[in-house]
């Protein structure tokens, strides 16, 4: 099984030393927890505003990040697709284009909240961030399972070079930030708590952090729980079953995807 991990930002980011290392990093703790016969390749970005912490800069970003994974699944077959990025941002689309199962990281983490606990929340890196998570939140109608608010951030926001310097020591700066969030919504009655970014999972499980300190609470890697899902789905697929193509993800015909991209531009889809 090969499944693509669509990073939504470029390896390089201005004036961040060590941002690319963190991409090899996380490929390597995703092939390290794979099943036996998974190969995970781990993707950045070409172009990207390296934002989805508006609507804009992530409308902006899908553009490319949809191209970037249509493109990337017809010259490697690859037979999932991970979005790595918590707002699931170009998943409907991605569903209704490809014909291999596209998990959303925030999605597919939160489904498996569901068999973990009663009720979950979300520690996010940024409350800039938080719209674009609640809008996916509200789409999957998780309300009942969830705290009040339940996308929460931390103060101050986790900066790119904070998330660079986690992976050598999260123990510095990240868990404290994370902690002081993950006892709000303890109080409020989170049973469990959701990594909020496709980073910040790998960089925890790495440095074997698991639960929040001095308390019952687990941590959940939403990268590690997307990519199992992942695995999952693909296999699904094998025995029979797959995306519905009755409605939402219906695709459009090649004739009509051409003509959407004559009318704009670009190349033919086929």
């Amino acid at each position: 099984m090969k499944l693509l991990w669509q990073n939504p930002t470029t390896g390089c980011i201005k004036n961040i030393p060590g941002f690319n290392d963190m991409g090899v990093k996380i490929e390597q703790y995703l092939n390290s927890i794979a099943s036996e016969g998974t190969v995970v390749d781990f993707k950045n970005m070409a172009i990207s505003s390296n934002t989805v912490r508006s609507f804009y800069g992530e409308a902006v970003n899908n553009y490319h990040l949809i191209e970037r994974i249509i493109q990337l699944q017809k010259e490697q077959e690859y037979d999932g697709i991970i979005i790595g990025c918590f707002p699931d941002p170009g998943l409907h689309v991605l569903r209704e284009m490809c014909d291999v199962p596209v998990i959303g990281l925030g999605e597919a983490a939160m489904l498996v909240a569901l068999t973990l606990g009663e009720k979950f929340a979300v520690i996010s890196v940024d409350e800039d961030i938080n719209p674009n998570m609640e809008q996916s939140f509200m789409k999957y109608k998780l309300e009942n399972r969830a705290i009040i608010r339940p996308i929460r951030a931390v103060h101050p926001p986790i900066t790119a070079a904070e998330d660079v310097e986690g992976y050598i020591d999260p123990f510095k700066t990240i868990i404290p930030k994370i902690e002081e969030t993950a006892k709000e919504c303890i109080r409020d009655g989170a049973e469990l708590l959701l990594t909020g970014c496709g980073y910040m999972g790998p960089m925890l499980y790495m440095h074997n952090y698991y639960k929040i300190r001095n308390t019952s609470v687990p941590i959940i890697n939403s990268s590690a729980a997307a990519l199992k899902f992942a695995e999952m789905m693909v296999g699904m697929g094998k025995i029979g079953i797959n995306v519905s193509r009755h409605n939402y993800y219906k695709k459009p015909s090649d004739v009509m995807i051409n003509m959407i991209r004559e009318n704009v531009g670009l190349s033919k889809f086929v």
